[in-house]
């Protein structure tokens, strides 16, 4: 590549978007040659250009780009006037690109951001929210002025109108309403959320959905999906687990539950059915499943996994795995078990007869565990 070429053309473009979408793709084929490049350029020139630029999606995303390639440069450019920054953002109508500002200038100057929006006029912004039709937008937006000065997001948050949301969430599914939380809001709006999407919970029949959904959710606002999970009727829960005979999806639905309240979660298992649970594991076909399913448990909660494995019927576990023609899936089902229980593990391997394996490879698995457990 002609470096000097490059600056030329790269020098002579107004368009700070195209500037900066010239530079990353030059970056993606060699990265050397980008840094190089970007530290050649006029910084004051640059600087000129983006302080002549209104759009500040295009702003944000110059500097955002630029930051990736070489963070001191992108730091020297932001030494603009915040002043005409601030002024800048109050004319944006478009509260996404005003929020994706926040967020990807934050990343380079978090002090300077947090000054800047402390000096917005917050009222001038609540209009533009209650204004956009797009809740996905008015969520994010919310969220990551709570990211860059939660301050600020409190004052912009009380009083807000946010019926668009609940019109989101009301309609919209499950997986999906996550979109549609802030990070920031007021505990009576909280409160209307909570009674939609516990109705949607209860109504929901995939208990994989209801699983993905709360994680999500716990993704957004952890403080909101804590709020949820333990306003949530755990026998209908527990109900829904009796019901499912898949234990792939019974994990995702306690995966889910735990990223959002890990005591929620610990007090589920506490009130399950093992005997029933232990009944959908003898009844699973899959000792990849099965590995995978107990080996999970066993991170969440040792003492819940240990407790159902040893229910489990060691003779069941045994001819699954004398059926099984793959000695790698034999491997690791014999290791997820033994993290539930090293004692289970022990007595399974001890039962396991070579002579019934379906390949040469697996009896040869099987005669390397023996020695193993032996030890």
């Amino acid at each position: 590549m002609d470096l000097e070429k490059l600056k030329r053309e790269i020098e002579a473009e107004e368009d700070i978007e195209k500037i900066a979408r010239l530079v990353w793709s030059i970056s993606e084929e060699n990265k050397e040659i980008a840094t190089k490049l970007v530290e050649s350029l006029d910084l004051e020139g640059l600087r000129g250009k983006i302080g002549r630029e209104e759009d500040v999606g295009k702003i944000s995303f110059c500097i955002y780009t630029i930051n990736l390639i070489v963070k001191n440069f992108a730091e020297e450019l932001l030494g603009l006037d915040l002043e005409k920054l601030k002024n800048k953002l109050e004319v944006e109508e478009d509260i996404g690109k005003i929020g994706l500002f926040v967020e990807q200038i934050r990343t380079i100057n978090e002090g300077g951001v947090r000054n800047l929006i402390d000096d917005l006029d917050i009222e001038k912004l609540k209009v533009k929210i209650e204004n956009e039709e797009d809740g996905e937008k008015v969520a994010l937006c919310i969220s990551r002025f709570v990211c860059a000065n939660p301050k600020v997001a409190e004052k912009l948050v009380d009083g807000l109108n946010l019926e668009i949301l609940k019109k989101e969430i009301y309609n919209g599914d499950l997986r999906g309403v996550f979109k549609f939380i802030p990070a920031e809001m007021s505990e009576e709006f909280a409160n209307e959320l909570l009674l939609i999407i516990k109705g949607k919970i209860m109504a929901e029949e995939d208990i994989k959905e209801i699983g993905w959904g709360i994680g999500e959710i716990a993704w957004a606002s952890p403080s909101f999906a804590e709020k949820l999970l333990k306003a949530l009727d755990l026998k209908i829960l527990i109900s829904k687990i009796d019901a499912e005979k898949d234990i792939g999806c019974i994990d995702v639905l306690i995966e889910g539950i735990e990223e959002g309240s890990r005591e929620v979660m610990i007090n589920l298992l506490n009130k399950l059915d093992l005997e029933k649970l232990k009944s959908k594991i003898e009844a699973e076909e899959s000792i990849s499943s099965i590995d995978w399913f107990l080996g999970r448990f066993a991170y969440r909660n040792k003492e819940f996994a240990n407790k159902l494995t040893r229910s489990l019927d060691i003779k069941i576990l045994k001819d699954k795995i004398e059926s099984e023609k793959d000695a790698g899936k034999i491997s690791f089902c014999i290791g997820g078990i033994a993290e539930a229980s090293e004692e289970v593990a022990h007595e399974l391997v001890t039962q396991l007869k070579p002579e019934n394996s379906k390949t040469h490879e697996v009896r040869k698995k099987i005669v390397e565990l023996k020695k193993e457990y032996q030890k």
